[in-house]
Formats: C-alpha cells, structure tokens, sequence
C-alpha cells in the first residue's frame, strides 16, 4: 500500500511510474489495485517468496532426519537458481525502460539490478532496523552494497540512527505518508465504538485484544461501548466462538473504506508484539481518534506521543486494561487526545512526504549527471 501512495503521486506529478513485482506474494497476501497509469509487470507467476532457509536444515539434520535436511538444502539450490533466472529477466526490463530513479522494496532484489544502475537505487526498507538485525546475514548483504547505492531509506529514526551504528551510513529516514486526508475528526465524546483495524496474524494478536476488552467491559460494569473488529482474514475455532458470546464485540471483515471507519470510532486497540511502522495508527490519528497500544518496539513512541494515544509496556496487560478503562470512562480525556492526534498527523501527509522524496530525487539525479 506504501509503494501505491508513492506511485499515485509520482503520477500526479507527471512522472511515469513502473511497478515490477518478481514474484507473488503468498496466498494471504492483499492484492493491490493499480491505477491504469501505473505499469505493472510481474515476472514469475508461478512461484512466490517462500525463502527455504539452511539454517532449516542444518536444525533437521542435527536431529538425525538425513533425508529431510539434505531435501531442504536442494530446495534452498533449486530457489536460488530459479531466482538468477527472474533477476536476469528483471534486468533486462529495468534496462529496456532506462530509468531515473529506481525504489526497491526487497533488499535480495539489489542483485537484479544491472551494476549501471544501482547509483540510482534507493533501498526502501519495509521493516525495522531490528528485525534486520535478528538475520544478520540481511545487514552483510547490504553492506555489501553500501558505496554502490544512491540511498538506504528507513522507515523511522530511530532505525536509521541503528543502521547508521551499524556500518550502513548511506541511510536517511523518510515517513510512510497516509493513504487519505480527513477534513473531519471523529467525535470521540460520543462514538463509544472501541475497533481493531489489521488483519488476522499472529504478532497482532487479536485474541489479546478480544480477551482485554471483554475483561474491561465486565470487571467495570460498562454498558455503553462496543467493539468492532475490521481484519483481512477469517476468524476460526475458538476465536469465531468466542466472539459469538459476546453480543457488543462484531468481526466486521475487511474493510476498504478505513476513513469512514475511523470517524465512527472513539479508540483504536493496538495489541500487537511488534510492528513496523503502523499505517493504522497515523490514519487514526488523521481522523482524530485516539490509539491505545503496547510498545510494540522502536518505532512506537515516534507515532505514538503522551499527547496523542497511550503507550503501555509490552505485556503488562493490567496497565494496558487500566488505561482503556480510563480512556472509556473519561470523554474530556478522549476530546484532548483527539485534537493532538489530528495535529500530529499533518507531519505524514502524503503532500510533506512527497516533498521529502522529490528532495531526495533531485539529489541522486545531480550526482548521476556529474
């Protein structure tokens, strides 16, 4: 959704924009919608990312299952092979469209890109700097390429101070923008619709937020409230049943419309054990509503302030109830909240990222006309 926002304002500008995917995601994957402008060409429609790890095997292999490691080690040859093959044809379209700039969204991708045109390359990370930091083999890979690129581009400041202490100094931070603009701000004081809005994963950790919800609303006595549940995906077993219980908390499915979500809802629950950098939460922001969430890692007190949502250790779940209690209880404190969190949210329009791209544009294409 990151690269549609760019690319629809690429398009704005009068710019012509290619988007080239190697390969499909997995069958989870949302599938994006691409405006007509836009050139998408996907290379191989056969397979998708499903990397076989050697790490993987060499697990299987200690525990004596033979056959079954030396399995896992020829999937990990066979994908590797099949890949050059995709690079090799990735590299010969980047060529045939002679590009200005190329934005590359998935670091193993750097190897398609012919050698002349890597000066023009910026590395979009997706993810924290921490999570690259658990695969240590991802943090050699790019500095392998740290004086070939234009850039390394983080998601926040916090993981560009990292990469940067990490031998990656060809980095800058640039903000995911938000994908809709609200001239409207929920009315906090009255819409007492508490909502989850992600999909059904388990670093989200819906269950949690069910299970926090329903202890809040009956440990307090509230009658007033609801909660709504907006997920890509489908409640199964135990968590389907457990919602069938309760008739204030409804699954609402996927929602395409989060704008018109957001402005009916007075909080947004975040449970989730960690998080890149969570478009959710500068949307609630957009529309005034304030966020409620566990410190999800280094990116949650650069979207999160004390002044617009509340930021609660990671798994200390009786604070986490506490403070939603307050929050629910409380409409003046819900009102503020929601003044600070629309102002905080200009700073990540897509207007102020543009901005920082196009700058950061204009650089690479002086360097590479020298």
């Amino acid at each position: 959704m990151v690269n549609l926002s760019l690319a629809e304002s690429f398009i704005k500008q009068g710019k012509e924009v290619f988007i080239y995917s190697v390969r499909k995601g997995s069958t989870q994957t949302q599938t994006v919608e691409y405006p007509k402008e836009i050139h998408t060409k996907l290379i191989n429609a056969k397979q998708i990312w499903s990397c076989p790890r050697y790490q993987e095997a060499i697990a299987v292999l200690k525990k004596g299952h033979i056959l079954q490691g030396i399995k896992k080690i020829y999937q990990r040859i066979q994908y590797d092979a099949d890949l050059k093959k995709d690079y090799a044809i990735l590299g010969k379209e980047i060529e045939s469209i002679e590009p200005d700039i190329i934005i590359n969204s998935h670091y193993e991708l750097l190897q398609g890109i012919p050698p002349q045109y890597l000066s023009r390359t910026i590395n979009h990370y997706h993810t924290s700097f921490l999570q690259l930091l658990e695969h240590q083999a991802q943090l050699q890979f790019l500095k392998k390429y740290q004086s070939k690129i234009a850039k390394y581009v983080w998601l926040t400041e916090e993981s560009c101070k990292l990469a940067k202490e990490n031998g990656l100094h060809n980095s800058i931070t640039i903000y995911n923008p938000i994908r809709f603009s609200s001239e409207a701000r929920s009315d906090v004081k009255n819409n007492k619709t508490a909502i989850f809005l992600g999909r059904i994963s388990e670093e989200k950790r819906l269950e949690l937020a069910i299970d926090i919800f329903i202890d809040v609303v009956q440990k307090n006595n509230i009658t007033d409230w609801n909660f709504k549940i907006y997920a890509i995906g489908e409640l199964e077993g135990s968590l389907k049943e457990k919602i069938e219980k309760y008739p204030f908390i409804t699954f609402m499915g996927r929602t395409d419309n989060p704008k018109e979500v957001l402005l009916q809802a007075g909080i947004m629950l975040l449970t989730s054990q960690f998080e890149g950098f969570p478009l959710t939460v500068l949307e609630a922001n957009e529309c005034g509503v304030p966020v409620i969430s566990f410190d999800f890692g280094e990116t949650a007190k650069e979207v999160i302030k004390e002044d617009t949502g509340i930021l609660v250790k990671q798994n200390d779940i009786m604070e986490y109830e506490k403070q939603l209690c307050i929050l629910m209880k409380q409409e003046e404190t819900r009102e503020q909240l929601s003044k600070q969190a629309k102002e905080f949210a200009k700073q990540f329009t897509i207007q102020e990222i543009q901005k920082k791209w196009n700058d950061l544009w204009m650089e690479i294409r002086k360097k590479n006309e020298k």
